[in-house]
């Protein structure tokens, strides 16, 4: 395989930015907890590592939890400026949505590159009554 999943995380908010960094506020989240029906923003940003040509992947990213399954999904693709040792490349990605609390429970964020499944990040979303 030419292609690997070199990090990802879930965050509160992410983004790639123009000069090739990616920043993120309150990643590493375990749980969140809100009332019914409220949205939580939610983050997932990692790299992507290309040892060799083709320097381009299928990328997709499956959330699935109690009540709630949608799936994105892009071509990522590494360009020269990526480029470090040894004809290594690699592509940062940021995906920033919001997911509805519907029913608590745990959540899997599954990330795979082209077909594969590549990594299983877990969270789980509580329920609450009333307003903190």
């Amino acid at each position: 395989m030419s292609v690997e999943l070199d990090y990802a995380f879930l965050a509160q908010w992410a983004r790639v930015n123009g000069d090739g960094t990616l920043t993120a506020v309150d990643a590493s989240f375990l749980r969140v907890s809100g009332l019914p029906g409220s949205l939580f923003p939610m983050a997932i940003a990692g790299r992507v590592r290309f040892l060799g040509e083709p320097y381009s992947a299928d990328l997709l990213i499956e959330l699935e939890g109690p009540g709630a399954s949608v799936a994105f999904s892009a071509t990522v693709t590494a360009d020269e400026t990526s480029s470090y040792g040894d004809g290594r490349r690699h592509s940062l990605f940021a995906l920033t949505t919001q997911v509805p609390i519907i029913e608590p429970g745990e959540y899997r964020v599954t990330i795979s590159l082209d077909g594969k499944r590549a990594r299983v990040l877990i969270f789980t979303v509580a329920t609450r009554s009333e307003p903190d």
